[in-house]
């Protein structure tokens, strides 16, 4: 991995030519290159794919024949992985049944997996245990499925049980780890540490945005601030951390972030904000004869439906107007309010503006 910054070349690049570092960093050889990349999740996905990334052991075979008349004959074989006739998934170990070969017995014979790892040694490789730690507790709903816990004890109720969380008193859903000690940020004495952007929601065009950036460890009080880049527009950034506003256009946008305690120690960090068109909903509540408005008619359309045997809403929701999930009498009593009485809007049971399903 290479950052191409020192703190004096950050600085002049800033303030005096408007511009700005950028990482460039090199996973798996060369395989796979990043340039710009702002995100934990893109340098840890890009570990992972080196690690996963299944290269056979290459065997060269050659024979050379005299074949007369000062001539001779070579024969040059090529080949990728062991000499496994019987290997169903191509990953360089022979299916079980099969001693007749020169490599050893695939542990999961129908997924490819060349490391073999088998974290509880039952004989079944983990990319194919149902349960791979061995703790009896099937993977899918197991806390710390890379971990013996059978207890499935979650102090802090962050989802990450604690024989694997990273900071088993705080709740830390994220599990981010800036130094890579092992020791979670929200237990870390260290930093500050900037906590992104796992958690970070989308954002849309006309819609109003509100994002706290938050941190762990240094001196509080922290200030917040962005070195260069851009914000989409319709957005600031407040020195508190707060991100909001509402965007004005779609647009992806990249923006340095950093944080400030109170005794000057600070962290950085890429963000990057995509702002989308927000998709149109599949449906409009209380408009239950597909109108795309909600009137009288569909208080006449749920009535048909409900006393003589007329079509039905479709999508179904479209009619269940007060979320009880079925279409009957009191949805028809909740729009007749909305129309005529100014009560809460369709899907809307408590009149918080917030649809309620």
């Amino acid at each position: 991995m290479v950052l191409d910054m020192s703190d004096d070349a950050d600085v002049w690049m800033d303030h005096a030519y408007n511009q700005h570092w950028l990482p460039t960093n090199y996973f798996d050889g060369g395989h796979r290159v990043i340039v710009g990349a702002n995100q934990e999740i893109d340098f840890r996905d890009s570990i992972q794919y080196s690690g996963a990334r299944m290269i056979l052991p290459l065997f060269l075979e050659v024979s050379v024949e005299w074949l007369g008349d000062a001539r001779i004959g070579i024969d040059v074989l090529l080949r990728q992985g062991n000499s496994c006739g019987n290997d169903s998934d191509s990953d360089g170990y022979a299916d079980p049944g099969h001693p007749e070969y020169d490599c050893p017995t695939d542990n999961c014979p129908d997924i490819p997996n060349m490391a073999q790892d088998d974290l509880d040694d039952d004989g079944l490789g983990d990319v194919c245990d149902p349960d791979i730690d061995g703790d009896d507790v099937p993977n899918e709903e197991d806390d710390c499925p890379y971990a013996y816990d059978p207890l499935q004890e979650d102090n802090d109720g962050d989802g990450f049980g604690d024989g694997c969380d990273n900071c088993p008193g705080v709740f830390n859903e994220y599990q981010y780890d800036s130094d890579g000690d092992g020791i979670g940020d929200a237990c870390d004495e260290e930093g500050p540490y900037i906590q992104c952007c796992l958690g970070l929601p989308p954002l849309w065009v006309d819609e109003p945005y509100y994002y706290q950036f938050i941190a762990y460890g240094g001196v509080p009080p922290y200030e917040w601030g962005r070195l260069s880049g851009q914000l989409p527009d319709g957005l600031t950034l407040e020195s508190d951390g707060v991100l909001s506003g509402t965007p004005e256009e779609p647009d992806t946008t990249m923006f340095f972030l950093q944080v400030k305690d109170s005794i000057d120690t600070i962290d950085r960090m890429w963000v990057t904000l995509e702002v989308g068109v927000l998709p149109p909903p599949e449906y409009i509540c209380g408009d239950a004869d597909g109108s795309e408005d909600v009137d009288i008619d569909d208080v006449v359309f749920l009535i048909a439906y409900i006393f003589s045997g007329g079509a039905p809403p479709d999508p179904y929701e479209s009619g269940d107007v007060d979320c009880s999930g079925n279409v009957d009498i009191d949805d028809v009593v909740h729009l007749i309010s909305y129309i005529f009485s100014g009560g809460n809007a369709p899907c809307d049971t408590d009149g918080d503006g917030v649809p309620d399903c």
